[in-house]
């Protein structure tokens, strides 16, 4: 298991002039709250490759980390931007490769989404109101 010091580019949260997060306005919670993610979801491993790239990260690390979304898909995040295609995705570290971030890794990050996302579509409140704050 790497440590803290190998870590390179190991962040809590992501670098906000490379991954500010970005929703697609145009999905309603009644769209968001019928439709699976998995409609949307579509990371290439060029793309992947880039996120690690951008975070000065070694792909070969990837199993340490999960190329997230920041702001949710199913709150209304996108996979890319045209002007930024990291703009919505980072390399989140797993607490189980670095438990000395815990609990705030991207196995409680995972919870968090699903909590907010019940809340969303139990509240019909607009995906950018649920959105993780940034």
């Amino acid at each position: 298991m790497p440590s803290l010091g190998q870590a390179q580019g190991l962040q809590l949260y992501p670098d906000r002039q490379l991954t500010p997060g970005a929703i697609n306005p145009r999905l309603t919670p009644a769209y968001l709250c019928s439709h699976p993610t998995s409609d949307r979801r579509n990371v290439p491993v060029a793309l992947k490759k880039q996120v690690f790239a951008s975070y000065n990260i070694p792909y070969e690390a990837r199993p340490h980390y999960e190329v997230d979304h920041f702001v949710p898909l199913a709150l209304g995040g996108v996979n890319t931007c045209n002007d930024n295609p990291t703009c919505n995705l980072w390399p989140q570290p797993h607490q189980k490769s670095f438990p000395q971030i815990a609990p705030w890794g991207s196995e409680t990050k995972d919870v968090l989404e699903g909590t907010l996302y019940r809340t969303l579509c139990v509240r019909k409140k607009p995906a950018r109101d649920c959105a993780v704050a940034r």
